[in-house]
């Protein structure tokens, strides 16, 4: 079993939106993917806690978020495994009207107000993942089918499908799904299964995304720096004193929040970060300081004391 944990990109963009310049041209576009990313967060949970309360009396493992290398990296919201199939769930939490359309693969949504949205069909990113998980297993000599199913967290979403070429559910029915998955000619030994488990546990790699301002092509112009209050809605800088940084708007006080303030700057720059560099973007007055947070912190160190440079 594989827990689902919130996307990194989720931190990535929320510290971007909350350190944007005001009025910036790209807060709009950075807030719609930010909503997006939260809105398919919210959906997998949903479909998380339907096969958490579900009984399945066969054995069976649930790998929430698992990412894999074959051929290339992929990643699958849901993968149900038992010693007869594989399944791949993909879950999309959008609202609207949805049609499936086959040429060319896409999904278009409309909305009640008449707008319309077009994305890459669902049912080409299962059909994808399904020949890499099959890449993959073939790689280390398993046989086992592999299956998938396109899951609406949105079960209001009216559908209509061109071809029913992989299974369109609701959160509701994916535990008889499940259930009812076709017979298989394989059902593999309980320590193959096992074996399979672990070897799916052992290749899963947390997605690491790029720097925002790499993604986004913006630079460190384009954010507000220092340490910011985490409780104001408009976050002014903090004020440091000998034991906290205190916010000179709420009066809100917190010890962590230079290393919460460096850890936006590795999510929106990448790294490695010097000192000069931690000193001025959370406006230290010396060296000793910013050495004293970067400690605190614990990062990975590179290079010699006056070229050292540090990595989240």
């Amino acid at each position: 079993m594989k827990s689902r944990k919130s996307p990194a990109i989720a931190a990535s963009l929320s510290a971007a939106v909350r350190r944007l310049v005001p009025d910036h041209p790209k807060a709009q576009m950075l807030q719609s993917r930010l909503s997006a990313v939260q809105a398919g967060y919210a959906g997998e949970q949903i479909v998380d806690r339907v096969l958490a309360q579900y009984e399945f009396q066969f054995p069976h493992a649930v790998f929430h978020d698992l990412s894999l290398h074959s051929s290339t990296r992929f990643q699958i919201d849901t993968l149900f495994v038992t010693s007869t199939h594989a399944v791949i769930l993909e879950v999309k939490n959008i609202a609207g009207t949805l049609v499936f359309r086959d040429h060319p693969p896409q999904l278009i949504r409309t909305l009640d107000n008449g707008q319309t949205a077009s994305f890459e069909s669902p049912i080409f990113q299962v059909e994808r993942k399904i020949e890499l998980l099959q890449d993959w297993m073939k790689e280390r000599e398993i046989h086992l089918p592999v299956c998938g199913a396109i899951v609406l967290a949105h079960s209001r979403s009216p559908v209509a499908a061109e071809t029913a070429c992989i299974p369109i559910l609701y959160p509701s029915g994916v535990p008889s799904f499940l259930r009812n998955l076709p017979a298989s000619p394989i059902d593999l030994p309980s320590q193959e299964f096992s074996t399979l488990n672990r070897q799916l546990l052992d290749g899963h790699q947390d997605y690491q995304p790029a720097p925002i301002a790499e993604t986004y092509s913006l630079t460190p112009s384009d954010f507000i720096n220092g340490v910011l209050c985490k409780e104001c809605p408009l976050p002014p800088r903090m004020v440091k004193n000998r034991y906290y940084w205190t916010c000179p708007v709420c009066g809100q006080r917190d010890k962590d929040a230079d290393s919460r303030a460096l850890r936006d700057w590795f999510t929106l720059f990448g790294g490695p970060l010097s000192n000069e560099q931690c000193r001025r973007f959370l406006h230290l007055p010396d060296r000793h300081a910013a050495y004293r947070v970067l400690r605190k912190m614990g990062l990975t160190k590179t290079g010699g004391c006056k070229n050292r440079r540090y990595l989240s």
